[in-house]
C-alpha cells in the first residue's frame, strides 16, 4: 500500500520519478532536473521534493558530483516498483505434470512472496505459444528450455535470456519410446510423432531420424502418448520425467553421438526468458530472483523434502 504522504500532491510526483528509476542502474546518473520537469510536467521545485521523498523513505540513495551530476549510488528497485503501483508480474510454463516442473513453479512463487510483488503463472504447454505470449505482451516473462530460447531467438531476435537455472533444471532426460514396447531403434517407415508446438522436440526428432525414411506426424504434445496406444505413431522422443511419473512404459536411451549430446544438454536446462528491449522487467527481475534458491527449492521439492506450491 502507498505510504500516506505521497497521497499528495509532491507524492503523485515522487510515483511518477520511482516509476521512472526503476530502469536506472545503481551508479548510473540521475537525469537533470530540467530533463525531469519536462517528462513529468511539473516545476524544478516539485520535482526536488519528490527525489527528497524518495531519499528519505529509503528508496534511492543520491550523491552529488558538482558538474559532473548527481550519481544513485543506492536503488530498491523493488521498492520503487511497488511505490509507483504498477500491475502483476505475469509468467507462463510448461504445465506442472512432474514434479521437476512444481518444483520449478514453487520456487519462482516463494522469489515473489520474498519481494511481496504480486505474481501469477499460467501454464501453457508448447514452447512457441508460450513464447508467442511473450512477444505479444501478454506475459512479462515465459520459462522453456534453453534449446526452445536459442531457436526462438532466431525467429524473435529481441529475446533474452535473464537466467539459466542449469543441469537438469527443465527435464531429467529425453528418451525413445514405441508403440510396440519390443522395438529398441527407429527404423525406415515407422511414423514419429512431432509436438508441432514445441521448438525443441522438433529438433531432436530431426537429429535422431536424420538417418531414417520415416514419416514424421506432428500431433499436440497432450495427444501423443494416446496415438502411441492406438499405434497410429510408431515412436517418438518423451520426456523421462513424465514416463516415470505417470506411465508404466518400457523407454530407451537416444544414442549419444556429439550432435545429440549437445541438443538433449540444451533441451534439460530451464531458462528464463524476457523481451530484451524492456528493461524495466529485466532490471526488477533480477533484483527479485535469486538463481540459486530457485534451484535449491526445486531440488528439495524433487526430493520431497519441500511440498509444491504454487
Amino acid at each position: 500500500m502507498v505510504q500516506t504522504k505521497f497521497l499528495t500532491k509532491q507524492g503523485e510526483s515522487a510515483i511518477a520519478v520511482a516509476n521512472l528509476l526503476v530502469e536506472f542502474e545503481k551508479g548510473a546518473r540521475l537525469p537533470n532536473i530540467s530533463d525531469l520537469c519536462t517528462k513529468l510536467g511539473v516545476g524544478a521545485g516539485t520535482v526536488q521534493m519528490a527525489l527528497k521523498m524518495l531519499e528519505d523513505s529509503g528508496e534511492i540513495t543520491l550523491q552529488s558530483h558538482g558538474h559532473q551530476g548527481t550519481i544513485i549510488t543506492d536503488i530498491n528497485r523493488v521498492g520503487l516498483w511497488k511505490l509507483a503501483g504498477n500491475d502483476w508480474i505475469s509468467c507462463t510454463m510448461p504445465l506442472p505434470y512432474t514434479k521437476r516442473f512444481e518444483g520449478l513453479a514453487t520456487a519462482l512463487y516463494k522469489q515473489f512472496e520474498r519481494a511481496a510483488v504480486p505474481f501469477n503463472i499460467s501454464f501453457v504447454r508448447g514452447g512457441a505459444i508460450r513464447i508467442k505470449r511473450l512477444v505479444d505482451a501478454k506475459n512479462n516473462f515465459v520459462i522453456c528450455s534453453r534449446m526452445a530460447a536459442e531457436l526462438a531467438k532466431k525467429e524473435f531476435p529481441k529475446l533474452e535470456i535473464l537466467f539459466d537455472f542449469g543441469e537438469n533444471s527443465y527435464i531429467g532426460k529425453s528418451g525413445l519410446v514405441f508403440s510396440d514396447e519390443n522395438e529398441t531403434r527407429i527404423r525406415d517407415g515407422m511414423k514419429i510423432a512431432v509436438d508441432k508446438h514445441s521448438y525443441d522436440h522438433p529438433n531432436i526428432i530431426h537429429t535422431v531420424c536424420k538417418d531414417n525414411d520415416v514419416e514424421l506426424v506432428e500431433i499436440k504434445y497432450s495427444e501423443i502418448f494416446a496415438k502411441l496406444e492406438s499405434g497410429e505413431v510408431n515412436a517418438t522422443i518423451w520426456n523421462w520425467d513424465e514416463l516415470i511419473e505417470k506411465y508404466n512404459r518400457k523407454v530407451h536411451t537416444i544414442e549419444q553421438t556429439p550432435q545429440m549430446r549437445e541438443i538433449i544438454h540444451e533441451s534439460e536446462k530451464a531458462v528464463l526468458v524476457v523481451m530484451g528491449k524492456n528493461a524495466k522487467y529485466r532490471m526488477l527481475l533480477r533484483d527479485i530472483i535469486d538463481c540459486e534458491s530457485v534451484k535449491r527449492i526445486q531440488k528439495e521439492v524433487i526430493d520431497g523434502k519441500t511440498m509444491p506450491s504454487y
